[in-house]
Formats: C-alpha cells, sequence, structure tokens
C-alpha cells in the first residue's frame, strides 16, 4: 500500500500547463476556453439598468447564439464605500437586475448562475467596482 500525498492545486494547474504545453508536440490544438465577457456599469448606490447598461445587455444576449453557452455567469460587485453586507446586497441586486433583463431578452433562465461578489475583488477605479460581469461560457 502507498501514502499518496494530495497534490496541491498549484501542482495540478502546474501539471495541467505542462499538458497543454504537450498538445503543440504532437500537432494538436489545446482546448480553448469559450468565453465571452461583458461589463455593465452602474451609478453609486444603484442596481438600476441605464440606457448604457441596456446597450450592452443588448450585445450580450446578441452574441448568444453564436456562442451557444453552456452556462451564464452573472456576476454583481459594488465598491467598498458602505458596510460588508450592505454591498452584498447591492451587488446582488445588481446581478438579479442584469439576469433579468437577460431572460426578458429571451435567454434561457435555466441557463444563468447568479453570484453577488460585493467588494471582494476590488479595482483601483471605484465607479469600475460597481459592475455585473456576464460570461457566456460554452464548456
Amino acid at each position: 500500500m502507498f501514502n499518496v500525498a494530495k497534490p496541491s492545486r498549484r501542482s495540478i494547474l502546474v501539471m495541467l500547463a505542462i499538458g497543454l504545453a504537450g498538445c503543440a508536440d504532437i500537432g494538436v490544438e489545446p482546448p480553448k476556453p469559450a468565453v465571452e465577457a461583458f461589463l455593465i456599469f452602474f451609478p453609486f448606490d444603484s442596481a438600476d439598468i441605464d440606457q448604457a447598461a441596456q446597450q450592452n445587455i443588448s450585445v450580450a444576449v446578441a452574441k448568444v447564439p453564436s456562442v451557444k453557452p453552456t452556462r451564464i455567469q452573472v456576476s454583481g460587485y459594488a465598491d467598498i464605500t458602505g458596510g460588508t453586507g450592505y454591498n452584498r446586497a447591492l451587488a446582488e441586486r445588481r446581478a438579479r437586475a442584469v439576469a433579468g433583463r437577460l431572460i426578458d431578452a429571451g435567454v434561457s433562465a435555466a441557463l444563468i448562475n447568479m453570484t453577488a461578489v460585493g467588494e471582494e475583488a476590488i479595482v483601483r477605479d471605484r465607479s469600475a467596482e460597481r459592475r455585473v460581469e456576464i460570461l457566456l461560457i460554452r464548456d
């Protein structure tokens, strides 16, 4: 009987990278992830969909037939202004608002996974933190 240590996440990623790099050696293209990303921005302390946000949502909806996603990830974010609980709730309202518009435009609700990230993924520009990311993913 052998005692085998569970590989770390890093070692698994390194092995995967080596394996994918080796694909070129045998003339096989490594699989390319099929992801299209769209950003929807919001004003301070708001989950309202304005005209610019609706235009970006419409662009995402228009890409659905060509991407043929197996899932659509809708992730809401907030900036660090306000409490953590409030920001998570605001991020959830933003994600729900965008998901609702996707569904209203004919996207299947069964494809949509929503996440409220809140203020956990901070970037340097606060206005860029007030967003929803739509990822069209084909596994």
